[in-house]
């Protein structure tokens, strides 16, 4: 390849808001959603065993979470791997476990814990952070955005947060752990953003969002950049709690 096409190849990347230099590492978005009754159960799995297990079988564990609203017995996962090739490496590691099969019966003598499993695989956006765990020195609150652009719009929505979200989320007190977007074949991949934030607790969280929305500045930027129309046609928010057994409290 000379020197032209790698220009233009590493600004369509850019473009489309993923890391130009390499697609890894990858990212696992895992959403358990438990029988009635078994949202407890679930989670003393993962305490007791799956979680460590998975570590072992080369599923970096980033971060376990429950819904604040957790109508849908939602346990939210995040794992993190070298590639995807490893991620099915690990997995099939993982299920072939004669520890975590002995886990899994002896947890489920009384029914199954599960309803479903929803997985998307992930990259980290070029202005995203490095996702790293975050130690328990103080309470947090985690707030889950999935986001769904307008048609053909995500690029331009990567844009914004590149040039004006990030700067306006650190100047209203919003500390962003990671921006994401699925890779090819996901389903909306070509529509959808993901991005977990942090804030203190939920009353922080409701007046940052508040005064960002009233700030002057914000407001010029946002109509700047949506000239052409809105970016976004629905953003969906679950604030979540970390479990005691996740890496990122």
């Amino acid at each position: 390849m000379n020197k032209w096409l790698r220009v233009v190849w590493v600004a369509l990347l850019l473009s489309a808001g993923v890391h130009a230099a390499t697609q890894y590492p990858l990212y696992e978005l895992r959403i358990y959603r438990a029988r009635p009754g078994k949202l407890g159960a679930l989670e003393a799995r993962f305490r007791d065993h799956a979680a460590a297990l998975l570590e072992r079988h080369g599923a970096h564990s980033l971060g376990y979470w429950v819904p604040v609203k957790n109508s849908g017995r939602e346990l939210v996962v995040l794992l993190e791997y070298p590639n995807r090739e490893a991620a099915e490496r690990a997995w099939a590691a993982f299920n072939a476990d004669p520890q975590w099969q002995k886990a899994q019966r002896r947890s489920e003598l009384h029914g199954r814990l599960v309803d479903q499993i929803e997985s998307t695989y992930l990259r980290r956006t070029d202005y995203s952070p490095e996702i790293v765990p975050l130690s328990n020195d103080g309470p947090r609150l985690y707030e889950m955005q999935i986001c769904q652009s307008a048609a053909g719009r995500l690029p331009s929505l990567h844009q914004q947060c590149r040039e004006y979200t990030m700067k306006f989320l650190h100047k209203h007190g919003i500390k962003v752990f990671g921006y994401w977007v699925p890779i090819d074949g996901a389903k909306q991949a070509d529509q959808t953003q993901i991005a977990i934030l942090v804030h203190k607790d939920l009353q922080s969280a409701k007046k940052a969002w508040e005064d960002l929305q009233r700030d002057p500045e914000w407001q010029k930027a946002r109509a700047a950049t949506e000239t052409d129309g809105p970016l976004v046609a629905s953003r969906q928010s679950i604030y979540m709690e970390p479990t005691d057994f996740s890496p990122t409290q």
